[in-house]
This record gives structure tokens, sequence and C-alpha cells, in this order.
């Protein structure tokens, strides 16, 4: 099994029949597997280590200065991280099926919890993208064709207490507004799920269903 940054570059950018690439899935780090196989192949997992370059923070005692340059500006990767993957656990198996699926709907990647690359308000948006898609496929309609965004005047949000994957959302306005939440009747919050940091207000704008 390969990690994608130890695949050469020229297989990353290798074209298939139809224009895409040959090797253009993601392998999202979920998986089913049976507790069997995980006591009869778990110690294949530690029989490989994966070379991961990275990029870090690093003291420079020639200047005597924490320097942040990239792998780009030095040249070459300033530090290495080792891994093991539990992909490896895969070569003591006789066979492997994968559930291909649409990225949007199912990850968002976070890497920082602020700023860097992936912050958590990445997945905030994709996640409020998908649950307008939900209840926009059911009927209901945003004023103004609003889009749900990461930004709190912006977000949409379905309680997966009320539905899991888009069901159960017919019945929903043709005049939603951002941001939009649709709790359960469980719930019972009586403040603004998406301005938690404001004065509770002691009238709940809600409708529970």
């Amino acid at each position: 099994c390969l990690e994608v940054r130890e695949v050469p570059s020229e297989a990353l950018a290798r074209k298939d029949q139809y224009g895409g690439f040959r090797f253009g899935a993601s392998n999202l780090g979920q998986y089913i597997i049976h507790t069997d196989f995980i006591l009869r192949g778990g110690d294949e997992c530690d029989k490989k280590w994966h070379v991961v370059p990275t990029e870090l923070p690093c003291y420079n005692p020639k200047t005597e200065a924490v320097e942040h340059m990239t792998a780009e500006e030095q040249g070459h990767p300033n530090c290495y991280r080792l891994e093991k993957f539990i992909f490896e656990a895969f070569s003591a198996g006789t066979s492997t099926a994968g559930l291909e699926t649409m990225g949007e709907d199912q990850y968002a990647k976070i890497r920082s919890l602020r700023g860097g690359t992936y912050p958590a308000d990445t997945a905030i948006g994709a996640l409020g993208r998908l649950h307008q898609l939900w209840i926009e496929s059911q009927g209901g309609r945003f004023v103004d064709k609003a889009l749900a965004t990461d930004k709190w005047d912006d977000r949409c949000e379905v309680s997966p207490l009320v539905s899991y994957e888009g069901e159960d959302l017919a019945g929903l306005t043709d005049k939603l507004i951002l941001p939009f939440y649709l709790p359960s009747h469980l719930e019972g919050a009586k403040t603004d799920p998406m301005h938690p940091h404001e004065e509770e207000d002691p009238v709940n704008p809600f409708v529970y269903i």
C-alpha cells in the first residue's frame, strides 16, 4: 500500500481514456472491518513505516531565529513524519471492496481549528451547503436564493435528530431565511444555535417538528 505522497508525480498526473485522472479517487479513511479480520491482520500494520515529507517551523542556529520557510523556498522538506496506516491490514485479506461516493456529500477535511489549510470553517460551510440542498430537493426555498456559507449569518443546519441523510424534510416553506437551523422537539433549545454567543432571546424563533 502507498500513501499519496509516496506515489511518483508522473503517476499522479496519468490520465485515463476519458481524460480524467487515472488515480482520481481519495480514500476517506472510513472502514468497515470484521473483528476477526482485525485480530488476524492487525500485525500487518506494524510491518511498514511510511515516510511523509512535511514542513514545520524550525530554529536556525545561524540566524538565531525561528524560520517558517516552505519546501519550495528551501528546495526540500525540512522534516519528515513517520506514519503507520490501518490499510496495511488489507494485505492480510483475500479481497477488498470500496464504495465510490460524491466527496461533497460525504467528506469535509479539517486540519486546524482556525486559519491555515482546511480550517473548521470550511467544513461548516460544506455542511451548510449540503443541508441546504437537502431542503431544496424537497421543496424548501430560501429568500433571495441565499446560499449557505460558513459565516454566522449565512449558516444552514438540519439537526441529525430530524434528518440523517435528507429524509423527512418535506413541507418546509418557500420563504426560509438564513441563518437557518431546523431542530428536533427533543432539543428544546431556547437560544439561536447559529448565534450562541448572543444574549438569550426569550422567544424561540424555531418551529419544532
